[in-house]
């Protein structure tokens, strides 16, 4: 249903760098959940950054679906 990467130091940071949700599966909550779990096992000495290239940026701003759930995150 949904994947999340990520690559960390072990020290501070941790950088979300793929998020997928399958298109059947969007608008369900499941971005969100991935993204709360990735926190969760890194535990409160880490700050998870998104990473999103401008490409996928423009998409997302194009096609409206993602763009909601992508400001709440980065507010």
């Amino acid at each position: 249903m949904g994947i999340a990467r990520s690559v960390t130091d072990f020290n501070y940071a941790c950088y979300l760098s793929d998020l997928a949700v399958n298109k059947d599966y969007q608008k369900s909550g499941i971005g969100n959940r991935l993204q709360s779990l990735t926190q969760e096992q890194l535990g409160p000495r880490y700050k998870l950054t998104i990473i999103s290239s401008h490409l996928i940026s423009s998409h997302l701003s194009t096609s409206g679906q993602l763009v909601p759930w992508f400001n709440r995150v980065h507010t």
